[in-house]
């Protein structure tokens, strides 16, 4: 029988505050599992308004470390475990993500003592969790996904995207990153590219020392369109859209010079069903 594959974008954000975008966080749900990938914040709100069950949000994939992407973690731990998560939960990210999963749970010591042994005796057990800090080509496997990570260009960060099996269908998630080879060569002819990209009008206009930062550590709207020309992808998602002076239309021309498929720019909540 084939699996129903869900992908919902929880959070289209940047670090910039808008009231209609969260920030970066997306949810692939294939049959009755949920893997999230990422936790900007308002990642619990979205997830509540995607009619996600809190008790399916245990597994969590960090691209990298950045405060954007992992901001709502606390959210995504003691929020869901409050209110519907009944196990212990999984985090899998780069270097350093035992370290920050630890402190943060360090940091509400108080909240948890209170929880498990007072009143409200909770179960310890949705408190419990695993780290497994990842590599280039690492590869986690279940029942329903096969999810391999690949090394991005983020600048110095240690970043990771992720190709996301399920069946013959394939998801690629860019996580933050110029454009790189590892990226292509992970990406050619996958159904669904989910990417980030900035606006190639908008970043014209920063300053010099800005436009230094964002070409090493993101994709412009023309580099997209360049390397979506070379991948292919049935569908291109945007997210984590830099757009300063920029427009989606902007964007979307940008891109539609060299590549001729579906472009999506996503919003909050957008949601993509694969059959």
């Amino acid at each position: 029988m084939d699996s129903k594959i869900t992908i919902t974008i929880l959070g289209s954000g940047t670090p910039n505050i808008f009231t209609d975008r969260e920030g970066p966080a997306i949810s692939i749900s294939v049959n009755d599992k949920v893997y999230v990938f990422d936790a900007g914040r308002g990642i619990i709100r979205r997830a509540l308004q995607a009619n996600i069950p809190f008790d399916k949000l245990s597994n969590l994939f960090l691209t990298h470390l950045h405060s954007d992407h992992t901001v709502g973690i606390p959210d995504f731990i003691f929020t869901a475990g409050v209110i519907g998560r009944t196990g212990p939960f999984h985090v899998y990210g780069p270097l350093g993500t035992q370290n920050m999963i630890d402190h943060i749970m360090a940091a509400y010591k108080d909240d948890l003592r209170i929880r498990i042994g007072g009143l409200e005796q909770a179960n310890n057990a949705i408190y419990e969790y695993q780290i497994e800090e990842i590599a280039h080509d690492w590869i986690f496997q279940d029942g329903n996904v096969s999810i391999t990570a690949f090394s991005v260009h983020h600048g110095d960060w240690d970043c990771f995207g992720y190709k996301i099996l399920v069946g013959e269908k394939s998801i690629i998630i860019s996580g933050d990153t110029c454009p790189c080879q590892n990226l292509i060569d992970q990406a050619t002819g996958c159904d669904i590219l989910i990417h980030e990209v900035y606006s190639y009008k908008g970043f014209q206009e920063k300053n010099p020392k800005w436009q230094s930062y964002h070409s090493i550590m993101h994709t412009s709207s023309k580099e997209l369109g360049e390397l979506a020309s070379i991948v292919h992808p049935k569908t291109l998602v945007l997210y984590h859209q830099l757009y300063w002076t920029g427009s989606d239309e902007d964007i979307i021309l940008d891109i539609k010079e060299k590549y001729k498929g579906k472009i999506i720019s996503a919003k909050d909540l957008e949601s993509i069903t694969l059959k």
